[in-house]
């Protein structure tokens, strides 16, 4: 999977999964390298105990920055540490759909029927850089999912999601869109925030465009 800005290179991303009987993702790692192919982050994850909200733990040394879920019992226990500055939160998950980090793109697969009829789904993402969750929204903006009888050709065309805060937030906070295959829904292309830290500013890519191999 590689990351770009339209115009560069940012870095690439490696995921390795152990997948359940179901085809679930149980464990994961997720691995970050620059341009030059040195590391730059990595990501362990663990969706045993909830299959949309990850324990996981990301760290980016050199930036001396990692964030995360300790724990989802009895409330989330998130944590950041950027630098010197070390803060956590407990929090209780809103009721519905909640998601954080890579469950993110599951709890979407898992709705992506409900998408392709026209619905808008709503849901809570938990993010842990900042200590908070909030509340977002999906909406299908082309595209349909392959019925079951569906032939193999011709090559069907994604079915798209535009993904937004469900509250004034939207005013600051860019969308994103996704790409979803119409035969196998998996996710194709994202388009929006990264979690990974710039090293150039000490902030994260504003804008990302990461293609995932089929």
């Amino acid at each position: 999977m590689c990351s770009s800005d339209l115009q560069a290179l940012l870095y690439t991303e490696v995921h390795e999964q152990v997948l359940g009987a179901d085809g679930a993702v149980q464990t994961g790692v997720t691995t970050y390298t620059d341009p030059q192919g040195r590391p730059m982050a990595r990501k362990v994850l663990d969706f045993r105990q909830h299959r949309t909200i990850p324990i996981y733990t990301l760290q980016q040394p050199e930036q001396r920055y990692s964030e995360g879920v300790h724990s989802i019992q009895p409330q989330l226990s998130l944590f950041k540490r950027n630098g010197e500055s070390e803060d956590s939160e407990r929090l209780t998950p809103r009721d519905g759909l909640v998601a954080a980090d890579e469950g993110f793109n599951q709890l979407i697969q898992a709705q992506l029927p409900r998408l392709a009829k026209g619905e808008t789904v709503a849901f809570t993402l938990v993010v842990a850089g900042y200590l908070d969750q909030f509340r977002f929204r999906a909406k299908a903006v082309s595209g349909q999912l392959a019925g079951p009888d569906a032939p193999a050709e011709p090559k069907l065309p994604p079915l798209v999601l535009r993904v937004e805060p469900d509250s004034l937030l939207r005013m600051v906070a860019p969308a994103i869109t996704l790409f979803y295959d119409a035969r196998t829904r998996q996710l194709l292309r994202y388009e929006g925030v990264s979690n990974i830290v710039n090293p150039a500013t000490g902030k994260v890519f504003e804008r990302v465009v990461i293609e995932y191999a089929e």
